[in-house]
């Protein structure tokens, strides 16, 4: 059986790393962007079956992200999760009005990470 595939759209490269690295041990296949522009084209080429998004992003940041890959038909239904040390309410509603279906805080603890992404595939 072909694993899932994740995007991870992460700008810092340590964090790029750590997070894809614990994707690659549950048995997924990974992608990664270091920016938002990146990360949209990404998308569009290989169809991911979940994308994971910082929201503080270089080039394009994570909510106009999710909202491009919401509007594109093709990425429209690949559920969006939202990853974030800015843990205000106002990034939380800002991330749902754009189309992410779970928003994490960081530093996000690993098991939590992968038990979003399962309850979304």
């Amino acid at each position: 059986m072909t694993p899932r595939t994740i995007l991870l759209i992460e700008g810092h490269g340590d964090t790029r790393e750590v997070y894809g690295e614990i994707l690659r041990r549950a048995g997924y296949r990974v992608l990664a962007a270091k920016d938002g522009g990146e990360g949209v084209r990404l998308a569009r080429e290989h169809l991911p079956d979940l994308v994971v998004t910082d929201l503080a992003l270089p080039v394009v940041d994570g909510w106009n992200v999710t909202e491009l890959l919401k509007q594109h038909a093709p990425t429209a239904h690949i559920p969006v999760i939202a990853i974030t040390a800015n843990t205000q309410n106002f990034y939380r509603g800002r991330a749902e009005a754009r189309g992410c279906e779970a928003f994490l805080e960081k530093p996000c603890p690993p098991a939590r990470l992968l038990e979003t992404i399962e309850r979304l595939l």
